[in-house]
């Protein structure tokens, strides 16, 4: 379904388990104090949904392809600081192709003399 789709059912189960007698919490521990602390109606729904995304797909496909996603853009954000550490850089020169001097030089003698 569509995103609308899924939400509308997280929240919809947020709802239920906010509605139970006693009502149901959701919850949080604090990673530096250890409390545990409750979460937004919306941070929930977030967690629904993750939680209904793993019992369809399969937890270790979602850390698969996250990890997947994590490793790609760690690339490309290293080519791009490659990229950048080649500024000022001198590249080798290949033998078959002529510096920019001896273009510049090659020019200049193709040059009509004046008179």
């Amino acid at each position: 379904g569509t995103k609308k789709q899924k939400m509308d059912i997280s929240n919809a189960i947020v709802l239920e388990v906010y509605a139970m007698d006693p009502p149901g919490r959701f919850l949080k521990q604090c990673p530096d104090a250890g409390q545990w602390k409750q979460l937004s109606r919306r941070d929930a729904a977030d967690r629904a949904a993750q939680a209904i995304a793993y019992a369809i797909r399969g937890k270790d496909e979602w850390k698969r392809k996250r990890n997947e996603r994590r490793r790609s853009l760690q690339s490309s954000k290293k080519s791009k600081d490659d990229d950048n550490d080649d500024v000022g850089r001198k590249l080798p020169q290949s033998a078959d192709r002529p510096t920019r001097l001896q273009i510049a030089q090659n020019s200049k003698s193709n040059l009509p003399s004046s008179v």
